[in-house]
């Protein structure tokens, strides 16, 4: 006898790529086994977490930030010149909008 996914949830993301096909398939198969709620809401939880790719923080550094080099990851990346140049901007404002309003 094989083991259920309430058995063995170890194995959620396997089942959970089989779920993503079926769901991903115009021909509806029937599935292997019913789920509840709380079996879904699991595995949704668990697989952004085996996605590093994935995330509002690695969006963020990917638009901040010049391209990776894929060939020595060890190196910094630099920030990107439009992103200085609004930093520069943005801090000569508040610092003249400081000075001129005697907020010091």
């Amino acid at each position: 006898m094989t083991p259920t996914v309430a058995q063995n949830p170890d194995n959620i993301n396997n089942y959970l790529d089989d779920v993503l096909a079926i769901i991903g398939n115009p021909v509806h198969q029937a599935m292997r086994e019913r789920m509840t709620s709380k079996w879904v809401y699991s595995i949704l939880r668990r697989h952004p977490r085996n996605r590093p790719d994935l995330g509002m923080a690695k969006a963020v550094l990917h638009t901040v930030l010049d391209p990776a080099n894929p060939f020595d990851s060890r190196v910094r990346r630099a920030p990107r010149c439009w992103f200085v140049f609004f930093i520069l901007v943005g801090g000569t404002l508040l610092g003249c909008l400081v000075y001129f309003n005697d907020l010091i």
